[in-house]
């Protein structure tokens, strides 16, 4: 018997392993708004699926030289935090 899939299936690790970033980097863009903080259901947090692409979006502009502070006030980094 197969489960469906969920919209919340990702620990933070296999979230930070997915985006290719480390946990620490997730870590680091929480207290930013650049990634939402979740409350623990259980024992883990679980985050949405679709947070890798938010992820891949901070990591890409700070890749181009973009502060935490401007991606942060970027319309684009609150939209992509906030999916």
């Amino acid at each position: 018997m197969h489960s469906s899939p969920s919209r919340f299936a990702n620990t933070q690790h296999r979230l930070s392993h997915a985006a290719s970033v480390g946990v620490e980097t997730m870590r680091l863009y929480q207290p930013r708004s650049l990634l939402p903080i979740l409350e623990v259901a259980g024992a883990y947090r679980r985050y949405p699926v679709q947070l890798s692409e938010s992820i891949r979006f901070v990591k890409r502009a700070r890749d181009l030289g973009f502060s935490l502070a401007a991606i942060s006030s970027s319309p684009d980094a609150h939209e992509a935090a906030h999916l």
